[in-house]
């Protein structure tokens, strides 16, 4: 990740992440606080999702045991969130908080944690953790996230997915409230057939490179479908796409290709 973000085309991968947020979270919308008491309400699409679950759905949540007080407070509002999860999705949501493997052998919980560590890119964080006043602080690894299973599936949430360190604890409020999309949007993956597809629109001297095709294989394919679209090869850009991204074009756009993107646009395109 520090090299993703040392690359000179660190902004591109945060362009991919936010072409994922803009398209997913016009499906699944913030968390919105309603009260000075931060008492939550669900976005009617989590609602909707929630209440058509016809199976159950496993949610196994790591944010546990001591950590630095930003970072309780995460696990706090998820599991505040999750509570909420599972009155809506009556008895097709299970709800379990442990840290990974508690309750398991040495062995089985050493292959659990590689599981979601190497299988579904969960990986730790490092934190300090301060016992006592005037004692010195211990390093401890904390999963921030959980996974989701549905049938034969498993999914996991990075809670701070997309987010970089280097912002501090702000980082910890931004994945506060992306708490409602994420979960969301993992447990539709889980449960409906069908997967977001994303277009890159070619034809205008966009980026086409080596580090675009890297962070395609890497961060885009694991999680929508994709296709180029060259535009002036193809008489309209295909509804298929539910989203197209246009990056660092270097040449006017003809008003043959302005008319594909509008018609695109206005019939649902983003």
């Amino acid at each position: 990740m520090k090299k993703l973000f040392s690359s000179k085309y660190w902004w591109l991968y945060l362009l991919i992440v936010l072409i994922g947020v803009n398209y997913l979270a016009s499906q699944f919308h913030y968390r919105v606080d309603l009260t000075e008491e931060k008492r939550y309400t669900l976005s009617e699409p989590t609602k909707k999702l929630l209440r058509g679950l016809n199976d159950q759905v496993a949610i196994t949540f790591f944010l546990e045991g001591e950590m630095p007080a930003p970072f309780k407070n995460l696990s706090n509002e998820a599991k505040e969130l999750l509570q909420e999860f599972r009155e809506l999705g009556k008895g097709n949501i299970v709800l379990k908080f442990s840290k990974p493997g508690a309750g398991l052998d040495d062995t089985a919980r050493i292959n659990y944690i590689n599981y979601i560590s190497d299988s579904l890119g969960l990986k730790p964080t490092n934190v300090q953790v301060q016992q006592g006043a005037g004692e010195a602080q211990e390093e401890r690894l904390v999963y921030p996230g959980a996974v989701i299973s549905y049938q034969d599936n498993d999914i996991a949430v990075n809670l701070l997915e997309g987010q970089s360190m280097t912002g501090g604890y702000q980082t910890l409020n931004n994945a506060e409230a992306l708490l409602e999309y994420r979960f969301a949007n993992a447990i539709q993956k889980l449960t409906t057939d069908k997967v977001p597809v994303i277009g890159y629109l070619l034809g205008n001297g966009e980026l086409y490179n080596y580090n675009v095709f890297d962070l395609v294989e890497r961060t885009l394919k694991p999680r929508y479908g994709f296709g180029f679209v060259p535009v002036d090869s193809v008489p309209v850009i295909p509804k298929d796409f539910d989203a197209i991204m246009i990056v660092k074009p270097t040449k006017a756009f003809s008003d043959d290709q302005k008319i594909k993107i509008d018609q695109y646009v206005m019939h649902g395109g983003k």
